[in-house]
């Protein structure tokens, strides 16, 4: 991480808790219901344990985006039509664009995955799917981060 920050203090506490509540609703509002009616997962555990852990990895992902995107000089002006630029405003604000990568990039890598292995029994397929998921947003926002943040001048 190249800023450090300390987020069980302050205001970052906050921040900290506003994401893990963000990524908590996404996994009840769509992934959980997603499991239990569209696939017919029948373990509850997995439809419990599973998305708790992915909650903290995307919550983790969140951070460092954000800590990435406070570190990072840039500052690009937006042109265009009035509602594209009011759009681009709106997920250039510093507490939206993490979650927004975060969100929508874990959900495109499920749904993605779920496909993919939608062969195998139910619970397997949304298991790996969830795990690849939540694995895939950590290193979109690796690559990011390394993308965002200038290297430091010796």
């Amino acid at each position: 991480m190249p800023l450090k920050i300390h987020w069980s203090q302050g205001r970052y506490l906050g921040i900290s808790l506003l994401f893990l509540g963000v990524m908590g609703l996404i996994q009840a509002l769509i992934v959980i219901p997603f499991g239990q009616y569209a696939v017919d997962v029948g373990s509850l555990y997995v439809l419990i344990l599973i998305p708790i852990v992915s909650t903290i990895l995307l919550t983790y992902s969140a951070q460092v985006l954000y800590a990435s995107y406070a570190k990072s000089p840039k500052k690009r002006q937006i042109r265009g039509k009035a509602w594209i630029v009011k759009i681009r405003e709106f997920l250039h604000r510093e507490l939206i664009r993490p979650l927004f990568i975060t969100i929508v990039s874990f959900l495109v890598i499920f749904f993605i995955f779920y496909g993919i292995f939608s062969g195998l029994v139910s619970v397997y397929s949304f298991v790996i799917a969830e795990n690849i998921g939540a694995i895939g947003v950590l290193l979109i926002s690796v690559i990011l981060e390394k993308r965002i943040v200038p290297p430091e001048h010796k």
